[in-house]
């Protein structure tokens, strides 16, 4: 039994160091999270995120996403296009654009993950013309036709765009301006957890289900319910949350696995990372830890996985709910076909 066996761990006491204060909306930012539907724009073009749809702005690269992809987009001026794989020829779109196949080296500013890691890229430009065109990614590119199902969400904005959201503005110009109104309109809103919503589907799944994080698995019983985010974002944190008591599962960056690749039986507690069962202090009452007016809990945490920068953290506050869940991981291939499945649509809350 696991629970015998924490017993016979030490168990460290943390106070974490006090956090800074949330940052005003007047300061400059980097990230803003919205959800759709909204209209927006960038560099004259238009896309419209679909009702419940993930709008997340990283820096200069704005994404939308939902659980098949995510389309990202950038208004830094790409380079000229290196045309690729088709021989050059670029797809015409709808609505007077034309996209280009794009291998080129990235603006500085700009990231490979933000933009859709698979690095299967377009350079989109009305037609006619050769300047200005905004790069384009997607988890979902892969180089052929089937690239159509993503650039056509993209549009010419028209003239005067109204009704546009533009979130490029939102962060500040070289000047320090922040555009206050239009960041009011998209909002910086977040989870209770502190996550921003734009990473997560708008209501979390409710069990029974099976949900795969890292090379880990666990069974999502019928009276919890799991926040995870957009699967094209891979592995990020998730909340389990049973009889009002919210698990905090992160990570890992790489897949765990077994100790022992002989032994079917093995458990992921063997990956408890030099006994690390810890428990956090709660920091107090209020702000920026807990609502107004409510002392933050106490809480374990949990960490699984021998290297350093790729171990998953479980977190949880007193209760024999947490250690009941421990019980509940199991490792599981990158094949098991109950990874990726996750919930059937009928089991999701929204």
């Amino acid at each position: 039994m696991i629970a015998a066996t924490f017993s016979l761990l030490y168990l460290t006491v943390v106070t974490p160091p006090p956090e800074a204060a949330p940052r005003i909306l007047a300061d400059p930012v980097t990230e803003y999270g919205a959800r759709g539907p909204m209209r927006l724009c960038v560099a004259g073009l238009a896309i419209i995120a679909r009702d419940g749809e993930g709008v997340h702005v990283v820096g200069p690269v704005l994404r939308v996403m939902n659980d098949d992809y995510l389309v990202a987009i950038t208004a830094i001026p790409a380079r000229d296009p290196v045309l690729r794989g088709r021989q050059g020829v670029p797809l015409p779109l709808e609505g007077g654009l034309v996209a280009y196949p794009y291998a080129g080296v990235l603006p500085s500013g700009l990231g490979e993950t933000a933009l859709a890691t698979d690095r299967v890229r377009y350079v989109v430009y009305p037609t006619g013309t050769r300047s200005g065109g905004v790069i384009v990614g997607s988890s979902a590119f892969n180089g052929t036709d089937s690239d159509r199902t993503v650039l056509p969400r993209l549009r010419l904005a028209g003239a005067g765009a109204a009704g546009c959201v533009r979130p490029l503005s939102f962060t500040s110009d070289q000047s320090g301006h922040v555009d206050v109104d239009a960041a009011r309109r998209a909002g910086f809103e977040r989870y209770g957890y502190g996550q921003s919503i734009a990473l997560y589907p708008p209501q979390p799944f409710v069990g029974p289900g099976y949900h795969c994080q890292g090379g880990i698995g666990f069974r999502v019983e019928p009276d919890e319910t799991l926040l995870r985010p957009w699967r094209p974002l891979g592995v990020g944190t998730s909340y389990l949350t049973h009889d009002g008591i919210t698990i905090k599962i992160s990570g890992p960056s790489k897949p765990l696995s077994r100790r022992d690749p002989q032994n079917p039986d093995e458990h992921p507690m063997s990956l408890l990372h030099e006994s690390r069962i810890i428990y956090y202090k709660s920091r107090g009452v209020g702000p920026p830890y807990a609502p107004a007016g409510v002392r933050e809990d106490d809480s374990w945490g949990v960490e699984l996985g021998l290297e350093e920068n790729s171990r998953m953290e479980i977190a949880f506050p007193p209760s024999m709910v947490g250690y009941r869940f421990l019980q509940r991981l199991e490792f599981v291939g990158k094949d098991d076909p109950r990874c990726g499945r996750d919930f059937s649509p009928s089991a999701n809350g929204g």
